[in-house]
């Protein structure tokens, strides 16, 4: 199997969350487009586009840890890539196994 197919798991994401949740943020920081970031904010979970190291765009939003780590722990580098949206996002500053340091 393509290692960049294998889902994240609920180790990870359960790790992630809790993290996230007490103040941390995976995303890259400099100036202009920084890709996809992930984020806790207003009492949400936050998977979002990130310009000049800010949250600039809120893509999915999650009330709950739960939600937050059932959703996660489905994904993979492969499912985050932003090939959907064409090649300037494909594979542009993404969340990936690697970022999230695992």
């Amino acid at each position: 199997m393509d290692d960049s197919k294998i889902k994240f798991g609920r180790e990870l994401a359960q790790s992630v969350a809790d993290r996230v949740q007490n103040g941390a943020e995976y995303h890259e920081t400099h100036r202009d487009y920084c890709g996809m970031g992930l984020f806790y904010v207003d009492g949400l979970f936050v998977y979002g586009t990130v310009v000049d190291g800010w949250l600039a765009k809120r893509v999915l939003e999650f009330e709950t840890k739960e939600k937050f780590v059932s959703w996660l722990s489905e994904q993979s580098d492969d499912s985050l890539d932003g090939k959907e949206n064409g090649s300037f996002d494909y594979k542009n500053q993404r969340i990936t196994r690697s970022k999230l340091g695992f």
